[in-house]
């Protein structure tokens, strides 16, 4: 076996050498033309009105003021019960007539009557629920009582019947 000279050997490592940089050249060459050759699909067109589009505005969810409203209404207990729209548009105008909702939106309303006695509770709940019937209808014309909600109808036990006292929450 011969020895090989040292010349022998830098030779095939400048000869190794330079087919692995041909190699090299040529794989770069192929992604450059392959990189090339894929087209991407181009983005949208986007006109000059579209651009100046108002982002949305983002929703704030609703929440109740922490303080109440208290007013006292005037009511005829006979007239409500039978439904008489005289006494309904007397209790909407006494309502309507608060400066605080003005341009403001009631969140949730509650209802207190006065029972004269144990026996005349029912009753004072029934006024409440026409008490708050009213308002609430009042909503589907009203933007202040849109979204009211209510409470239990609640009594004033030895309170006046011919006074309805209504908490109202406004949304802040």
């Amino acid at each position: 076996m011969k020895k090989r000279k040292r010349e022998d050997l830098k030779k095939t490592f400048m000869g190794t050498a330079g087919w692995l940089f041909a190699d090299l050249l040529l794989a770069l060459a192929m992604l450059f033309l392959v990189a090339n050759t894929i087209s991407l699909p181009k983005p949208p067109v986007v006109h000059a009105a579209a651009k100046h589009k108002a982002a949305p505005t983002p929703i704030v969810p609703l929440r109740l003021e922490q303080h109440y409203h208290r007013i006292l209404i005037t009511i005829d207990r006979t007239s409500l019960s039978n439904n008489d729209p005289g006494e309904r548009n007397a209790i909407i105008r006494q309502v309507k007539a608060q400066k605080f909702l003005r341009n403001r939106q009631a969140g949730l309303i509650i209802a207190y009557n006065g029972a004269s006695t144990i026996d005349d509770i029912g009753t004072a709940f029934a006024v409440d629920n026409a008490v708050y019937s009213i308002l609430i209808d009042q909503g589907k014309h009203d933007p202040t009582f849109a979204k009211v909600s209510q409470y239990d109808p609640l009594y004033i036990l030895g309170g006046n019947t011919a006074i309805v006292t209504l908490d109202i929450f406004l949304f802040a």
